[in-house]
């Protein structure tokens, strides 16, 4: 497989497809311009895109991780409470959470929010007390650094099982990876996929896209990371 063959090959990257190949030699060549492409051969947060807060409020879609910012200023304009609780989400996304909740009921899945929209000063904190207990190389294993959070775009949201105080029981959690791309989510951290996401797998997080792109996502079998440069990212 050439270069020219893979869609998503980026001329401006070519000397770090070339060094992170030798590096790797058990992945092919696309798999290599896409982990590049993500970033991944770089430091997580030495190098990233900031995107602005028009950008943040008008693309539903964008990818936030450790190579996509948003700035310290950026609320969502249209945070609405989650049903019955404080949590919020963006309005689309509290109607299709809204809809997934039901849907579960119906199954007998019955799960709850335990985090929703969390501004940059909040996730700062948080991540601060994680990096405190645990220093920064294991917070940066399960926590986002502030302004890089799914949490501020107020698209994603963490649940829990009715009986637990965090995470999704083991039935609910293929419930919620059967299902929720029915209602526009996606699992943002799935299992065996650290090494793409740079964090540990989180059963909890879904993030919300919108129903057609969480089909399209769920039905790749790739990680959001993967799909957003392989399909979504313009060049």
């Amino acid at each position: 497989l050439k270069f020219k063959d893979i869609t998503n090959f980026d001329i401006k990257n070519l000397e770090r497809y070339l060094d992170y190949s030798k590096e790797n030699s058990t992945y092919d060549m696309k798999t290599v311009v896409t982990y590049v492409n993500i970033g991944l051969d770089l430091e997580g947060y030495s190098k990233y895109e900031s995107y602005t807060k028009s950008e943040a409020e008008n693309d539903l879609t964008i990818i936030v991780n450790k190579y996509h910012k948003l700035p310290e200023d950026y609320e969502p304009s249209d945070l609405v409470n989650l049903e019955n609780t404080n949590y919020k989400l963006r309005e689309e996304a509290a109607r299709a959470f809204k809809k997934l909740t039901k849907a579960g009921i119906k199954d007998n899945v019955i799960f709850y929010p335990f985090s929703a929209y969390r501004s940059y000063d909040t996730q700062n904190g948080l991540y601060t007390s994680y990096k405190n207990r645990d220093g920064e190389k294991e917070a940066d294993t399960y926590s986002a650094r502030p302004g890089f959070s799914e949490h501020q775009l107020g698209l994603a949201v963490d649940v829990r099982s009715s009986n637990l105080t965090s995470n999704l029981t083991t039935e609910d959690y293929k419930w919620m990876l059967d299902n929720s791309y029915k209602f526009g989510f996606i699992i943002r951290y799935p299992k065996g996929k650290q090494h793409i996401t740079q964090f540990i797998e989180e059963p909890w997080h879904i993030r919300y896209l919108g129903v057609e792109l969480a089909t399209k996502v769920h039905d790749s079998g790739l990680t959001y990371d993967e799909y957003y440069d392989l399909y979504i990212e313009k060049r």
